[in-house]
């Protein structure tokens, strides 16, 4: 399969959809149905990674698997819930070079896939960033309450003061990145929490070639956001060690 733009053609060399889930039975059908209506042209899968779902997450999941060779299921049973480990589960599994994370909640839009996937390709990207424009007043409208949009474009700040700006949106939740990046630095990254994007970009890494492709965020359907005191706590330590390591590798 060939993508031709301006006469110039490269193969597509697959790509891993990497979904973690948590209680997400209402949502992870659409999901899945969109992701496969708007991937036809592509080699891909998908490896959804349930961090040990209370509802009828893991059914519904099981039941996709029965009309899609090309999904993978993980069911990691640990007393603490965390993404980030759901994120590294999946990304170990993964078939392809190509990895894209993106949340379960319909706030990432599937559309926005291919044409991610066809930039990275043609850009020979590190990273590609499904990225929020917080300078746009209608991102008050694309699914996050006026806290939480105040909450992020103060983090997106302090993260650039700190790291410096390497993307308009570091707590991205949808992206695509090279395998061989998070294998190469997986000692290196934090691994806790609900910001993986930020500790791929911000641990100590050189020469990355990171770019924003900017989306409309949709409103989670349904389901409640996670959130919470936890996710700051793990940010708060995550600041303080990337710091630590950014100060011991400049030695």
């Amino acid at each position: 399969m060939y993508f031709n733009k301006k006469k110039k053609k490269f193969s597509y060399k697959g790509l891993t959809i990497v979904i973690p889930v948590y209680n997400e039975e209402d949502n992870i059908n659409n999901l899945v149905k969109k992701i496969f209506f708007y991937l036809k042209k592509i080699n891909f899968e998908v490896i959804i990674v349930d961090d040990n779902s209370e509802d009828s997450t893991e059914i519904k999941i099981k039941q996709l698997i029965r009309h899609h060779k090309n999904i993978k299921y993980i069911k990691r049973i640990e007393k603490i819930r965390d993404l980030s480990k759901s994120c590294q589960l999946g990304i170990k599994k993964a078939l392809h070079k190509q990895i894209l994370i993106m949340d379960a909640d319909h706030q990432h839009n599937p559309k926005y896939i291919l044409p991610m996937f066809n930039l990275f390709s043609a850009k020979e990207l590190d990273v590609l960033i499904g990225a929020r424009k917080f300078n746009n007043p209608s991102h008050l409208n694309t699914g996050q309450s006026y806290f939480r949009y105040i909450f992020s474009k103060v983090l997106v700040r302090i993260t650039n003061i700190f790291f410096g700006e390497k993307t308009n949106d570091p707590m991205s939740g949808f992206f695509l990145f090279k395998k061989s990046l998070f294998i190469n630095n997986e000692k290196k990254l934090y691994l806790k929490g609900y910001k993986i994007l930020a500790d791929i970009l911000y641990s100590p890494m050189t020469n990355i070639k990171v770019k924003d492709y900017f989306i409309k965020f949709n409103k989670r359907n349904h389901g409640i956001s996670k959130m919470n005191m936890k996710v700051f706590f793990h940010l708060f330590f995550f600041y303080l060690t990337i710091l630590k390591k950014n100060i011991f590798y400049k030695k």
